[in-house]
């Protein structure tokens, strides 16, 4: 799992992460090479890939834990098969 920004503030992003007890990696894309590479066009975007690189979900807007739980679940299940 890791989140992808756009931000470019690093320190505005560490206090929000510390703020809402994020545990995961966050990366910065303040040249926007990653929003283009999996054509990103609107905030947030979830994108979920196989270990292959296969996209196995795209979902814009926010999305609820079970959502991203089950789209973890299937994109594991592509990388087994």
């Amino acid at each position: 799992m890791l989140s992808i920004t756009q931000e470019t503030d690093t320190d505005a992003v560490k206090q929000f992460w510390q703020q809402y007890e994020g545990t995961w990696p966050v990366a910065l894309d303040d040249e926007l090479a990653a929003s283009r590479r999996y054509d990103v066009t609107s905030i947030p975007t979830l994108v979920v890939l196989s270990a292959d690189g296969t996209e196995q979900l795209r979902h814009v807007g926010l999305a609820s834990e079970r959502r991203l739980r089950d789209a973890a679940q299937e994109a594991l299940e592509h990388s087994e098969a």
